[in-house]
């Protein structure tokens, strides 16, 4: 609903959904990354970045591991935005909804 989507965008870590937790990976050689999973096997560990890279690692290379309550959305989004300009973006993710067939 169109005032979820708002809340979503005002207050980003206020629920998410499982798939886009946050995870934050300290690998062996101490280089610390934050984003998405992609896929978590025992042959690799593939972790999406907010800038869409993929970082692949085999397992045995990561120290640590620690799912994050936050968001990759980060706060305030609306802060630069006017009234008109944050309902065009709200309206535009409106019409990412996927269409019943």
């Amino acid at each position: 609903p169109r005032e979820e989507l708002i809340r979503s965008v005002l207050e980003p870590s206020n629920r998410i959904l499982g798939e886009f937790h946050m995870t934050i990976i300290e690998t062996a050689d101490g280089k610390v990354l934050q984003g998405l999973v992609k896929s978590d096997t025992p042959e690799a560990f593939e972790l999406i970045d907010a800038e869409g890279k993929v970082h692949k690692f085999a397992p045995k290379d990561i120290e640590s591991k620690i799912k994050s309550n936050l968001s990759l959305m980060p706060n305030g989004l609306k802060d630069g935005m006017t009234v008109e300009e944050f309902a065009d973006i709200i309206a535009f993710l409106e019409g990412l909804k996927q269409q019943p067939k």
